[in-house]
Parts: structure tokens; C-alpha cells; sequence
């Protein structure tokens, strides 16, 4: 079991990056209200980005947004979103993981000024 976990951090470190550059493309967005909500699930960023054939240490990954799922709908109005990330590996052979290898979710907030 240990020797399977310390093949899989190489994995997980990768999709954390992965996570964090997605997170990072988002926040890039100024007025949150352009944000899908309604469950929504995203194969690109904001920006339209694709969120296909990402590299991370020598790795590859896709990602997929989800934005306001269904559980979260009361985080979602007018001056926020939740969004949920999921990371995906990609094998050699062209296929992709049918589970994440690493998720992560967050609440963006307007701020009033």
C-alpha cells in the first residue's frame, strides 16, 4: 500500500498544479455575474482555454469546471459562484481516468466597493 501511494503523489502533485492554474484562470474574471451557474460544467476556462491535454511535471491532465451543482445552489446569486474543480489523468494511450485523481471547490465573491 505504501509503495502504491508514493506512485500516485507524482499524480496528485501534477493535478494540484493543475487545479491551481484553473483556479487562477477564473479569478481573472472581473465581474462574477459572467460566470455560468445552474450546474453548469465547463470544458474550458472564462477565457476559453481549453481544459484539454494540460502538462504538469511531465504529466498529462484534463479538467473539468462545475459551477453552482445543485447541492451548493444557495451559494450562487448575483455576487457569487461556487465552482468545483475536478482533475482528470491522461494515459499514453490516449484514455482518461473515469475518477479524479484531485478536486477542489471555492467560493467567488463580489465585493461591493
Amino acid at each position: 500500500n505504501y509503495q502504491l501511494k508514493a506512485l500516485q503523489n507524482p499524480v496528485r502533485t501534477g493535478a494540484v498544479a493543475v487545479s491551481q492554474k484553473v483556479l487562477d484562470e477564473i479569478r481573472q474574471v472581473s465581474d462574477v455575474e459572467t460566470l455560468p451557474k445552474g450546474g453548469t460544467i465547463e470544458n474550458q476556462t472564462p477565457q476559453g482555454n481549453s481544459l484539454d491535454n494540460l502538462r504538469a511535471y511531465d504529466k498529462l491532465y484534463s479538467a473539468k469546471i462545475i459551477y453552482c451543482e445543485a447541492f451548493y445552489a444557495s451559494l450562487c446569486d448575483n455576487k457569487s459562484r461556487h465552482v468545483h474543480v475536478q482533475v482528470f489523468q491522461k494515459f499514453s494511450n490516449g484514455t482518461t481516468s473515469t475518477q479524479p485523481v484531485y478536486e477542489v471547490s471555492t467560493l467567488y465573491t463580489k465585493f461591493d466597493q
